[in-house]
């Protein structure tokens, strides 16, 4: 799947040479994306990631990639693994979990649905009250023990091929802002498909971004400006991929029938001015352009496996 990588002091891995695409699985087409991530870290020094770049499906990814460790330090600092934080989340998705739950639509029969990356269980709790039986799936063990108090089995792990969870258990598996933190995006596709059964559908929210990392490496010269203003637009994300070409991989690995909608922001009434005229300017592009151009700093995809 990736190039072979060797452990180094740091906690990152080092990596022998070009990678397969982590996204889409084409070997000899990656090339280096000209920049280092700067990823952040509580209480030590940042850690610098390599970034890869597909001439095949034109997606970007990290390799290798960030150890468990690194990630620990980066939860230490990060909003959104503090439990206070929890009531503010949920206000600002409220919008975005009734558009999730609505395109899941009404399987007949089991309703079994799995959040990906559950956190506290939020999401998990409005799917509950929907009618569906919830499991979780989350690598924060702090955020899995708070799920599981409200009642939900979750698997605490960092790959969810390595849970056992059987084929074709789910009706539905949503992966709501946390596709992007997937060390190898490529084999989690093929195993939500496994995991759905025929006719379930995989609901995943991501970020746009491929526009503004493409200006902004075109407009810098190599070197640490370049970095740090790269590493802030992927706001530590490690991979990155236009939702025209995430479509096509789904429907290569399985998947029958894939919609895009691009306005996916959570609630406006919690975003900046500045991000609410953006969501609304990047909406009037899509529209205007009857679906053909997406700039939406923010994307649902519902894809389907053949009934």
């Amino acid at each position: 799947m990736t190039a072979t990588t060797q452990q180094t002091a740091n906690g990152t891995s080092e990596a022998s040479g070009p990678p397969r695409c982590a996204l889409c699985g084409t070997p000899q087409c990656v090339k280096s994306a000209g920049f280092h991530q700067v990823f952040r870290q509580a209480a030590a020094e940042a850690v610098r990631f390599d970034w890869w770049e597909c001439t095949h499906c034109g997606g970007w990814f990290v390799e290798p990639v960030p150890t468990p460790e690194v990630i620990d330090r980066f939860w230490e600092s990060a909003a959104f693994t503090q439990p206070d934080c929890t009531d503010s989340v949920a206000a600002g998705k409220a919008k975005l979990f009734s558009n999730i739950l609505q395109g899941l639509g009404e399987p007949a029969g089991t309703r079994n649905l799995l959040d990906v990356g559950c956190n506290f269980g939020t999401f998990l709790e409005r799917a509950r009250s929907a009618g569906w039986t919830g499991y979780g799936f989350e690598p924060n063990p702090d955020a899995s023990a708070t799920a599981r108090r409200l009642g939900f089995e979750v698997v605490t792990g960092w790959e969810v091929a390595q849970a056992e969870y059987r084929s074709a258990q789910f009706q539905a598996i949503t992966v709501i802002d946390t596709f992007y933190y997937s060390w190898y995006p490529l084999r989690d596709l093929q195993t939500y498909h496994r995991l759905l059964s025929p006719g379930g559908v995989l609901a995943m929210r991501l970020s746009n971004r491929q526009s503004l990392l493409k200006c902004i490496r075109a407009v810098t010269p190599r070197g640490p400006k370049r970095d740090e203003r790269l590493s802030g637009a992927l706001h530590t994300q490690f991979h990155s991929i236009t939702p025209g070409a995430l479509k096509r991989i789904l429907l290569d690995n399985g998947f029958s029938h894939v919609e895009v909608s691009p306005p996916a922001a959570a609630q406006l009434s919690t975003t900046s001015l500045a991000g609410r005229l953006v969501y609304r300017t990047s909406d009037a592009v899509y529209w205007l352009t009857l679906g053909r151009l997406s700039v939406s700093p923010a994307y649902l995809i519902f894809a389907r496996k053949a009934g």
